[in-house]
């Protein structure tokens, strides 16, 4: 009898301590949901609340499983936080599952090849740019998010067939027909009438060089010339990817699938004529140049320096940039950092290695 007893005195206390920790959990405000896993039964918080800690939104944010055949459709405004930026997502979009992965680890690669970070000292905090002109409304207003890039995907609601990673301000603002969702493109007269405009494949080469862009920004001090930003980006496009192919196919996909770009170029590079080139980017007789063109020249020049000077190729050359005259002329500053010779010695190895001999009469 005593036992039995005992047994009842303890079923009672833990059903009231059970019902205390509910009453607690529903009152505490925390705005969070849990999850229970089938295979563990541990339950996991999924946080609701936005990134800087401020209710300014009804939109929540979501999770990517990580598996690359698994898809995401979105159904209205919603975000994912990483460690180093915000994705933030429009309703019609189908991403996939391994989607920010690849993002966490072309960013991770990024610094490790420039030796830059996305949060460079004293870059502390940004206002998030007004995305009305996209989305049609501005769901993110007033939110900001610390030193973390911001990456808006919307669609063309013209139905235009734009594939565009651009910079606003510090963030990336991402359009790309692979990332509509099939539902939404059906619908679209325009996109449907067309079913090309569909690359079918996540361009992540654009989605590298924008980064790239956005981080070098981050740290420089004064306006990088063209001529080396444009370089750099579509250097690391290409280093980038080449680094992260082996066991990822997705980004294996776009490493083989992206465009060769076998560019036009008005003048053959050598010795005499490789400075010039640079500061004038091509433009021949005030004529604008060809399509591609600085970005093929800023490549091969950017191999010749990581060939050159080793890892340090590009903070070599930031750290002069951050502490010159502004309004240097572009090429003193490239100098500065790597040597009077460096242009003459970069003409020389283009012509050495057959790089920027390929000139075009049609110009």
């Amino acid at each position: 009898m005593k036992k039995h007893g005992i047994r009842k005195l303890t079923s009672l206390l833990l059903a009231l301590s059970v019902a205390s920790s509910l009453f607690l959990c529903a009152c505490n405000g925390t705005g969070q949901t849990t999850e229970t896993s089938e295979t563990t039964e541990e339950t996991k918080p999924v946080i609701t609340a936005p990134p800087n800690g401020r209710d300014t939104t009804p939109y929540p944010e979501t999770k990517l499983d990580g598996n690359r055949d698994h898809h995401f459709l979105t159904t209205d405004f919603c975000y994912i936080e990483s460690e180093k930026y915000v994705l933030f997502l429009e309703k019609n979009l189908d991403i996939p599952g391994d989607f920010t992965n690849n993002l966490d680890l072309i960013i991770a690669e990024i610094e490790k090849q420039l030796g830059l970070s996305v949060a460079p000292a004293g870059f502390e905090d940004h206002k998030l740019g007004d995305m009305k002109s996209y989305y049609g409304s501005n769901p993110w207003e007033n939110w900001r998010i610390g030193p973390k890039i911001a990456i808006f995907v919307y669609y063309n609601r013209d139905g235009s067939s734009a594939n565009e990673a651009n910079i606003e301000n510090y963030d990336l603002v991402v359009s790309m027909n692979d990332l509509l969702s099939d539902e939404y493109w059906n619908s679209t007269k325009a996109l449907r009438e067309d079913y090309e405009r569909k690359s079918h494949y996540i361009r992540y080469e654009d989605l590298t060089s924008a980064l790239t862009k956005a981080i070098v920004i981050r740290n420089a001090k004064q306006d990088v010339p063209e001529t080396a930003l444009r370089g750099i980006c579509e250097y690391m496009s290409r280093s980038v990817l080449t680094a992260l192919a082996p066991g990822n196919l997705s980004i294996d996909v776009a490493n083989q699938r992206r465009n060769l770009y076998l560019y036009r170029i008005p003048e053959a590079v050598n010795a005499d004529n490789a400075e010039t080139i640079f500061e004038n980017r091509y433009s021949i007789n005030g004529r604008s140049p060809f399509a591609g063109s600085v970005e093929i020249y800023g490549w091969y020049f950017y191999q010749y320096l990581h060939e050159k000077f080793g890892e340090k190729f590009f903070t070599m050359y930031l750290e002069k940039l951050n502490i010159s005259v502004v309004n240097t002329k572009s090429t003193e500053t490239v100098k500065f950092a790597y040597g009077d010779d460096v242009f003459t010695n970069f003409g020389d190895w283009c012509v050495e290695n057959h790089a920027l001999q390929y000139a075009s009469d049609d110009y």
